[in-house]
């Protein structure tokens, strides 16, 4: 908006030949431009245009714009914005696991306008409904208690396609967020996380973790279709074989894929015998066009002798909701 104010304002000077002042201060801190930029990136403007606006910003305030500088600040804001919309969504369950937590509480209309926390209400819902969604934060005292395994134990581990088909309808960038999501969830509960980046072979993995931003941020930048092969296809056997070899008892490992039955048909039944030993909770969220896929998986890994499985079919069409059916996983649960 000062950017704009900014632009309006040279307009007039050069146009109408206006004497103009307005007691107004551009700075060029990159931390908080990387935050607007990315919230226009949610909206739908491509990281080009964003980042051309970004660079004519820095020009107006008198700074040089850094575009390495500028990319990693802003996947610092999108981590962020990730991980705490976890927080909040994870707050909400009411699970504890120190004395005292800082949570989110509903701002309600005839309370001090300073509590309302204004950016975090819109970044999470968009319009703001007094009393309703608006969020205020408040600390309590926390509730001992111990999660029960199905809430996803003490050690996550994520597989997340990056095949050529995940670029379809976007399917990719809400993928990417839905891991960040999960590290994010991991991090709220300090539970060890691993993850692996598959096509038809394991693209990059990262063993065992709880050093939560450093992971996220290495995710990524490695995590892009269209930077895979060009004949990249969808196959789980890679990351399976790698899970089997640093697997952890009582795991719980989180797929995000679009495979489709002829690729869930050529899953090694022998990788999955090897995962049986973890005894493992397995959760899919599967984004693809026939729903009869889920079945065909689950099938695949119950026959197999895996028996706590949850499974979240998505359609490609409306792939934003991944981000739901991870919050409904992560957030439905109650402690013991």
């Amino acid at each position: 908006m000062v950017y704009v104010y900014e632009r309006i304002k040279s307009l007039l000077k050069q146009n109408l030949k206006l004497k103009v002042n307005l007691d107004v201060e551009l700075h060029g801190d990159l931390s908080e431009i990387a935050f607007g930029a990315l919230e226009l990136i949610d909206e739908g403007y491509s990281y080009n245009e964003v980042a051309a606006v970004a660079e004519e910003y820095c020009e107006v305030a008198g700074r040089k714009f850094d575009q390495l500088e500028f990319t990693d600040k802003l996947i610092d804001e999108l981590i962020r914005s990730r991980f705490q919309f976890t927080v909040k969504a994870t707050f909400d369950t009411k699970i504890a696991f120190n004395e005292v937590r800082e949570c989110w509480n509903t701002w309600r209309l005839g309370e001090s306008i300073d509590e309302l926390e204004f950016n975090e209400s819109l970044r999470s819902y968009g319009i703001l409904i007094p009393g309703q969604n608006t969020l205020k934060k408040t600390t309590i005292p926390a509730r001992r208690g111990v999660l029960k395994h199905r809430i996803g134990g003490a050690h996550i581990a994520i597989l997340a396609d990056c095949s050529g088909s995940m670029k379809k309808y976007d399917k990719w960038i809400y993928c990417r967020d839905a891991v960040l999501m999960l590290i994010g969830f991991a991090l709220k509960y300090r539970y060890d996380v691993c993850l692996s980046i598959f096509t038809d072979y394991n693209v990059w993995c990262h063993e065992w973790t709880s050093n939560y931003y450093e992971l996220a941020r290495k995710f990524v930048k490695r995590y892009n279709p269209n930077k895979m092969n060009f004949h990249s296809y969808t196959s789980i056997t890679s990351s399976l074989h790698w899970l089997s070899c640093i697997g952890k008892i009582n795991m719980t490992t989180y797929l995000i894929s679009d495979m489709e039955v002829e690729e869930i048909r050529d899953i090694d039944r022998d990788l999955l015998l090897k995962l049986v030993n973890y005894k493992p909770r397995i959760v899919f969220f599967l984004i693809n066009s026939n729903i009869s896929s889920l079945d065909k998986l689950a099938e695949k890994f119950s026959n197999a002798g895996l028996s706590d499985i949850a499974s979240y079919w998505v359609n490609p069409r409306n792939a934003e909701r991944l981000r739901d059916k991870v919050i409904k996983e992560v957030c439905g649960k109650q402690c013991n």
